[in-house]
């Protein structure tokens, strides 16, 4: 028996002429579920309601938007047209569609918008600015189907009041905010990742359902974001969240933090995150909500719902905050035991700060970099401090190591190892140390490699002899400590050295300030 051959695809083209459809929604209309619309460069000033299961491919498809210049006339440029109806360039109503390649701009309302009822959606490498907010993400829960928001560039979303979606987290008198991905009703199953955000006055990244049964949003991935001179990631009522390898780097108003989870989110692991403040920029005491801005990562429960919990925040670059770390906002912000490790934390006003009331237990904060060996509150003030109800004991320290502790002149060379791998009391736990971090290093004689930048907690470099002979002092500078190791330098071959390197067991022939060797 023959069956019926299933109908196949069809690539429908979209320009003002010449092509098979004039406009996008016109061409959405004709389309069968599966079918791709290929829009060629130009204006659209259109709302499009993308009812079926399409890929909508504008002319820089594929093209990373982060990074793209296009040249004159090779975008399609959506204009949402405001007085046609609600106010969204691209509204989603159905599941799986694909929105690749376009530039949307002057929407009153977001540039993309996703039905609650729908998922499986792909927003990838568009260019989204200028509009009310950037991209309206709200889905069912526990959905199946995998939503990605990839490789798209977010710029200065504030052309509104932020409204009920994008509602300001600290009320301010300041011109109209916007955000650049939002969540209000609740998502779920999302990656939220490679995305260039900027400029945003509300959060750049913020997913916050309502206080009510069933909106916690669940299963989100953001990764690999950077977020420059914009306004920081925030959570509230979530689950299961991965925030991992962004980039927070001087946010453009200092009354958000780098990442905030707001309350009611719970199952968050926090990890290799760069976060880097505007330390010139610190919020005067005296204002009232002073706990609750300008934190590399702030835990609080402003509307004092259900508590945060289950939190780890681990391998994370945390500088130039007022806060490196904040538990705050009133009673419950936290239940159990938050844990913050092998994070470097330097050049915040406060290390880590605890003000919960109700915490019945400390933060576990061991195993980070504090800025020196000395650890949080020497006397010298070199590391960060923190406050009570924090177990900072035992910290990371810095060492130094040489393969060899004698060179001959004239290009000898030995390997130079510095690590971040024992801490305080003598051990050496499995490293999460966050990887590139820079090292400078310096010689008194010879050469050497200048910079170099972590993996697994080890930086490496390369000393070399000229024909000046002595004794080398090499040396390592991470924050405020400064460690050393000697080489002599003689007119014969060298020989192997007998000290250790810190948590580096493995590499024989070590010379410097670890087991066996010592400070110069």
């Amino acid at each position: 028996m023959l069956g019926a051959a299933p109908a196949s695809a069809a690539t429908r083209t979209v320009c003002s002429g010449g092509c098979d459809f004039p406009t996008i929604q016109t061409a959405v209309n004709a389309a069968s579920p599966g079918d791709t619309l290929d829009v060629k460069p130009g204006t659209y000033r259109e709302l499009v309601d993308v009812n079926k299961r399409l890929e909508i491919r504008g002319p820089q498809a594929n093209v990373d938007a982060r990074t793209r210049v296009s040249a004159g006339g090779g975008e399609a440029l959506l204009l949402p047209d405001s007085g046609a109806g609600t106010p969204v360039g691209f509204r989603l109503t159905a599941s799986d569609a694909t929105i690749n390649g376009f530039r949307i701009e002057g929407s009153d309302g977001p540039a993309i918008e996703t039905d609650p009822a729908i998922a499986g959606s792909r927003i990838l490498n568009n260019v989204i600015s200028g509009n009310a907010n950037g991209i309206l993400l709200n889905g069912p829960p526990s959905a199946i189907t995998r939503t990605f928001i990839q490789f798209n560039r977010l710029d200065g979303n504030n052309d509104g009041d932020g409204g009920p979606v994008c509602p300001p987290i600290i009320p301010t008198n300041k011109p109209p905010a916007g955000c650049g991905i939002v969540s209000n009703l609740g998502v779920s199953n999302v990656e939220i990742s490679s995305n260039l955000l900027s400029g945003h006055r509300g959060n750049g990244i913020q997913i916050a359902g309502p206080d009510a049964p069933g909106a916690l949003s669940e299963g989100i991935d953001v990764v690999g974001n950077k977020l420059s001179d914009d306004s920081g990631i925030y959570f509230r009522n979530a689950r299961s969240l991965n925030i991992l390898s962004n980039a927070v780097l001087k946010p453009g108003r200092v009354q958000f933090s780098g990442i905030t989870l707001g309350g009611d989110v719970n199952g968050v692991i926090i990890r290799q995150n760069r976060l880097i403040g505007q330390a010139k920029k610190q919020i005067p005491r005296s204002a009232a909500d002073f706990e609750l801005k300008d934190a590399g990562v702030l835990v609080s429960n402003v509307s004092g719902g259900v508590p945060n919990g289950q939190v780890q925040a681990i391998g994370n670059t945390i500088t130039d905050w007022r806060r490196g770390i904040g538990l705050s906002g009133g009673d419950g912000a936290y239940a159990g035991e938050l844990k913050a490790e092998f994070n470097r934390i330097v050049r915040n006003s406060r290390g880590i700060n605890n003000t919960d009331p109700s915490a019945t237990e400390l933060i576990d904060a061991d195993n980070n970099w504090w800025g020196c060996n000395q650890g949080p509150g020497d006397d010298l003030n070199r590391c960060q401090n923190v406050s009570q109800n924090v177990n900072a004991d035992p910290w990371l320290t810095l060492r130094i190591s040489t393969d060899k502790d004698e060179l001959g002149k004239n290009g000898r060379s030995t390997n130079v190892l510095a690590s971040v791998l024992r801490n305080s009391a003598g051990d050496t736990p499995l490293s999460f140390f966050p990887d590139r971090t820079a090292l400078g290093f310096s010689a008194t004689k010879g050469r050497i490699r200048k910079r170099a930048r972590t993996l697994n907690g080890v930086a490496r470099t390369l000393f070399s002899t000229t024909s000046r002979g002595g004794s080398a002092k090499i040396s390592v500078t991470l924050d405020n400590e400064r460690k050393r190791a000697k080489v002599d330098i003689s007119g014969s071959g060298g020989k192997g050295g007998n000290g250790g390197n810190g948590g580096n067991g493995g590499n024989n022939n070590r010379n410097g300030d670890g087991d066996g060797g010592g400070d110069v």
